[in-house]
């Protein structure tokens, strides 16, 4: 997943991550309402994987590429994890320029763009030591 970094003169575009020859792409445009709901689908998500009790925290990082294309409701975001995560989980975070992981059903990492995630950390209360 990539986003424009810029447009050259003649046309072409300059992405952060590297297309390479031969490569097939697949351009697509997402609405404001749709890059919301990534971010409320990443909440979800991590709060449904964290299973039972309250997360000590939560890390965010959202690409400073959202924070364009949302404008004046990129606060939101903030908003779509506290409904998910809870109001009293301490949240921290920044904007980032790329995103770093693997595929489904790949090991190897890949640059991502455009991305919301979420890390909800904290201690489970029933386990041993």
């Amino acid at each position: 997943l990539a986003a424009p970094s810029h447009f050259q003169e003649d046309g072409s575009m300059v992405t952060l991550n590297q297309a390479l020859p031969g490569a097939r792409l697949r351009f697509a445009m997402a609405t404001r309402d749709q890059i919301l709901s990534g971010a409320s689908t990443s909440s979800e998500r991590a709060r449904a994987a964290y299973g039972d009790g309250t997360p000590d925290a939560a890390l965010v990082f959202s690409c400073a590429g959202r924070h364009l294309a949302l404008g004046t409701r990129v606060g939101k975001e903030l908003g779509l994890l506290r409904e998910h995560v809870g109001e009293d989980v301490p949240a921290v975070g920044f904007y980032t320029y790329g995103e770093i992981c693997p595929l489904p059903d790949s090991p190897r990492p890949y640059t991502h763009g455009g991305t919301f995630v979420t890390v909800l950390i904290g201690e489970d209360a029933d386990a041993t030591p």
